[in-house]
C-alpha cells in the first residue's frame, strides 16, 4: 500500500442555508483511499457544524480529515485535537472493558449479574447473565422511578433505583434497546467485578496504553477544546419512508420507550444536558465518552489488531463478538426489526447500519456517529460529528460505502 498522503481540497461550497459558505475541509489521507476522502468532501459541502473522520488501517492511520465549526466562535474550528461527546458509541467503549476482563479470566460472560452484584438479583432478575445485559436483552430499558439530573450525577441512586426495578420480560427471551440504563447497569458490572469505577478502568486498560485522547467524565483542563452539540435541523416529513416515521409513531406512544431516552424526567432536554459541563465531566455511563476521532479509530483497531505493540481482545473474544445470538421477538415492535447486538456491540445489518463486513463491530450514536472495527482487513473506523441530521441521516454509511470501494482496489 502507498503511503503517500494525498491533499484534500480545501474548499467546499454549500448548497443550504440561501448562500455559498465556505467549508474548510482539513487533514490528510493516503492516495489509496481517495474514494473516502471525496466523499468527505461532498458530506462537508452539506455540512454546517462540524464532523470528522478516522481511519486505520493494518495498524497505520491512514485517514484523518475534519472539516465544520466545533463552537460556535471565530476561531472554533473542528481540529484534529477537538474533543467531542460520543454519545452511544460509549456503549462500545464499556463493551471493550468487559471483554477486556473476560481474556484475563476476571468474569465469565454467561455468568448471572448477581454473581458479581448480589443485590441485582432481586424482584425476578436472578437469572438475567451479564452477556444478556450487554445483548440488551434484561428488560430493563427505563426506570419506574423519576430521578433528577443530581441522581444520575451520583451513580448510586440510579444503581439502586436498578436493583429494585421488575423487568418487562423473562430473561433474555426479548430485545429492547436499552438506551441509557445499559451503562450504569454495564458500568456497576464492571464495578464490582474489579473495585474501580469505569471511569478509571478506561484510564488504565484503554487510554494510558494506547496513549488516547479519551475520558469518561472529562477533566476540567481539557473542556477548552470540547465541540458544542447542536440541535438538528428541523425534518421534512414527506422526504422520510413511512416504515420509519411508522416506526418512531410507536416508540413515541410507548411510555418506557420515551422514558428510556430521558431517565424519566431528568434528561427531559437531551441536547441542554450534553451541553451541560456538570454532566460532561460526571460522564453519564452509556453515552458521555468524550473523545478525539482518531483516538476512537486507534481504539477499536487496536481490538482487532496491533497498535504500537497493544492489542486489546483475544482472537477468541473477538469471535465470541462476532457470533451473533439466536434471534428473539422485538419488545412491543418498538426497537428496529434489523438491530443485531452481539455481546455488547451492534453488527452488520443490511438497512439500518450496513458496516463494512460480516467481520465488522462497533457501535453508532445519537448525532449520527459510527465507529467499529473489522477484523478482516483490521480496521478501525471512526466518524464523529456534533450535529445530527435527523431520522435519515446516512452520513457515516457513505463513508462506509466508500471505504469498501477503496479496499475493493487493493491488490
Amino acid at each position: 500500500m502507498r503511503s503517500a498522503r494525498a491533499a484534500v481540497p480545501t474548499a467546499a461550497k454549500s448548497t443550504t442555508g440561501g448562500g455559498v459558505l465556505p467549508m474548510m475541509i482539513r487533514g490528510d489521507a493516503e492516495t489509496t483511499f481517495s474514494r473516502v476522502r471525496d466523499e468527505f468532501a461532498a458530506i462537508s459541502a452539506d455540512h454546517l457544524a462540524g464532523h470528522s473522520l478516522a481511519i486505520y488501517h493494518r495498524g497505520r492511520q491512514v485517514v484523518d480529515l475534519m472539516s465544520g465549526s466545533a463552537q460556535p466562535t471565530e476561531d472554533g474550528a473542528w481540529r484534529r485535537d477537538t474533543l467531542a461527546t460520543a454519545f452511544s458509541v460509549s456503549k462500545g467503549v464499556l463493551a471493550l472493558l468487559i471483554h477486556r476482563l473476560v481474556d484475563a479470566g476476571q468474569m465469565e460472560i454467561d455468568a448471572p449479574v448477581m454473581s458479581v452484584w448480589p443485590d441485582f438479583g432481586r424482584n425476578g432478575k436472578q437469572s438475567i447473565t451479564i452477556r444478556e445485559v450487554l445483548d440488551h436483552r434484561a428488560g430493563l430499558i427505563s426506570l419506574h422511578s423519576d430521578l433528577a439530573l443530581p441522581d444520575l450525577l451520583a451513580w448510586e441512586p440510579v444503581i439502586r433505583a436498578l436493583e429494585d426495578q421488575e423487568p418487562l420480560w423473562p430473561s433474555g427471551q426479548q430485545f429492547g434497546y436499552h438506551a441509557l440504563t445499559w451503562g450504569w447497569l454495564v458500568g456497576e458490572i464492571l464495578r464490582r467485578a474489579t473495585g474501580q469505577h469505569p471511569r478509571i478502568l478506561i484510564e488504565s486498560e484503554l487510554r494510558a496504553p494506547l496513549g488516547l485522547d479519551l475520558w469518561l467524565g472529562l477533566p476540567a483542563r481539557e473542556t477548552y477544546r470540547l465541540a458544542v452539540t447542536r440541535p438538528a435541523p428541523r425534518e421534512n416529513p414527506a422526504k422520510i419512508p413511512l416504515r420509519v416515521l411508522a416506526h418512531v409513531r410507536k416508540m413515541r406512544i410507548r411510555p418506557e420507550v420515551m422514558r428510556s431516552v430521558t431517565m424519566g424526567t431528568a434528561l427531559w432536554n437531551p441536547e441542554a444536558a450534553f451541553n451541560d459541563i456538570d454532566v460532561i465531566k460526571a460522564g453519564l455511563p452509556a453515552a458521555g465518552v468524550v473523545a478525539t476521532t482518531s483516538s476512537l479509530a486507534r481504539l477499536f483497531a487496536a481490538a482487532v489488531g496491533e497498535i504500537d505493540g497493544v492489542r486489546l481482545l483475544s482472537d477468541q473474544s473477538v469471535d465470541t463478538i462476532l457470533d451473533a445470538p439466536t434471534d428473539v421477538p422485538h419488545w412491543g415492535g418498538v426497537s428496529s426489526p434489523t438491530a443485531m447486538f452481539s455481546s455488547g456491540f451492534m453488527l452488520r445489518r443490511a438497512v439500518d447500519r450496513p458496516l463494512l463486513s460480516s467481520h465488522s463491530f462497533g457501535h453508532d450514536g445519537a448525532l449520527g456517529q459510527l465507529v467499529f472495527a473489522d477484523a478482516d482487513e483490521q480496521i478501525g473506523f471512526a466518524y464523529n460529528t456534533n450535529r445530527s441530521f435527523g431520522l435519515m441521516d446516512r452520513r457515516a454509511d457513505r463513508l462506509v460505502r466508500a471505504l469498501k470501494s477503496d479496499l475493493s482496489a487493493f491488490p
